[in-house]
């Protein structure tokens, strides 16, 4: 019996012992990098032109965020609860030939933004930001040597963030790819996604990396990735600004609808019925007067049908619940842990440029903290867009500071336990 029970805590110690291996070696493995409570950086700021990305004055330090940002500002973000930041880096100027003897001082610059936020005890998402080129399909996926290209841009990038501690910064390679969102496109992007990944890999065999689907890297997106050929040390994103009719109103450069919706308060029911009944009358006025003759109709039509989807508390809900509830399938359908999704931007604008029309900071706050409770409920990391401009949380427009709402949620949030 002594023998035996000798023998049972010889093999307890050894299995013990193997377990605490195995939890050691499990950060190296997974990067222990999780994102937590996040906030996007601008993508830019001023907009120059293409003919001015050579110019050192205009371009460094870059992302352009750095030219505006304060640690003041920063600090306040961190102190508020914010311990992830999604850094946005447009790439068209690593592309372009413009920018061609300002190179290596871009590429350096933008590490040492990212070094900026590690140091400063932020997690960073390294986020290649894709901007639509008013083409469609665009055309990083219809000419192979742009697409090659960018392919070696994320190569070199990944390189130089190899360099960062694993549990500090992850690399998302591709932002939103305007991709069609149906079955049939899925594999196109199955592909490219692959060779994202690849290209990270062959450099960087222990960065996290963020993968998307298609589809603007909506729920629907994700639910048709194939998440198998990519290991452990990957985590999955998704984006969410349901519902678009309200989180997106007065937008111009959200489609021919957008820009004619004003006064949609959130939530819609009960309190705040009346006032959604206002901003449905004013918009349908707006739409009379404004839209192209020939769309009025169709756009007018259009707007009651969304707007009566989300007009009560039930269908509102359902609406903000389903690409969660879509993402939490996929993911335990494929056995994909929670804390490995990253709800990657999410938001609702304050004004858009050039335009009167504010969105109540109330109705604002009440939408982000809706979103981070179902984001939190679920097990998921996110970030909200955005740092300043049309959806500012810490800045409007210029220097003018952003209403402290939406900061004021999150600072308000129970501690957070990642």
């Amino acid at each position: 019996m002594a023998f035996h029970f000798t023998r049972l805590k010889v093999v307890w110690h050894i299995g013990l012992i193997a377990a605490l291996l195995l939890a050691m070696a499990l950060p190296s493995l997974a990067g222990g990098f999780r994102p937590g409570r996040g906030l996007n950086m601008d993508i830019w700021v001023l907009w120059p032109a293409e003919e001015k990305w050579g110019d050192p004055s205009t371009m460094l330090p870059f992302p352009e965020w750095r030219q505006h940002v304060t640690d003041d500002q920063l600090a306040m973000v961190r102190d508020a609860g914010i311990d992830t930041i999604r850094m946005p880096v447009d790439p068209r100027p690593f592309l372009s030939p413009r920018a061609s003897d300002l190179q290596e001082q871009l590429r350096a610059s933008v590490i040492a933004s990212a070094k900026k936020l590690t140091d400063m005890g932020f997690r960073v998402v390294f986020d290649l930001h894709l901007i639509p080129d008013g083409q469609t399909p665009h055309d990083l996926f219809t000419d192979e040597q742009r697409w090659a290209d960018y392919l070696a841009l994320v190569g070199d990038f990944a390189g130089r963030l190899a360099r960062f501690e694993t549990n500090a910064i992850a690399f998302e390679p591709i932002n939103e790819p305007p991709t069609e969102c149906d079955l049939a496109a899925a594999p196109d992007w199955q592909r490219r996604m692959e060779a994202l990944y690849g290209a990270i890999r062959a450099k960087a065999p222990d960065l996290t990396v963020i993968a998307t689907g298609g589809c603007m890297s909506h729920a629907d997106g994700l639910a048709a990735l194939d998440p198998t050929p990519f290991d452990d040390n990957t985590l999955f994103t998704f984006h969410s600004y349901a519902p678009f009719l309200l989180t997106h109103q007065g937008a111009g450069w959200a489609g021919d609808v957008a820009p004619h919706v004003t006064g949609l308060p959130f939530p819609t029911y009960d309190e705040n019925e009346e006032r959604a009944r206002n901003g449905l009358a004013e918009t349908l006025r707006r739409v009379r007067t404004d839209a192209p003759f020939l769309r009025r109709a169709g756009i007018a039509a259009y707007i009651e049908e969304e707007f009566a989807k989300i007009d009560t508390r039930d269908e509102l809900v359902l609406d903000m619940v389903t690409p969660f509830a879509t993402v939490s399938r996929w993911a335990e359908q494929h056995g994909i842990a929670a804390d490995r999704i990253f709800l990657g931007e999410f938001g609702m604008i304050r004004q858009e440029y050039g335009k009167p029309d504010t969105t109540d900071p109330a109705d604002r706050a009440a939408y982000y903290g809706r979103t981070i409770e179902l984001a939190e409920r679920h097990g998921f990391g996110w970030a909200m867009w955005g740092w300043g401009g049309a959806f500012g949380i810490v800045i409007a427009f210029g220097d003018e500071p952003a209403e402290p709402n939406v900061l004021n949620t999150v600072r308000n949030l129970p501690p957070n336990e990642r």
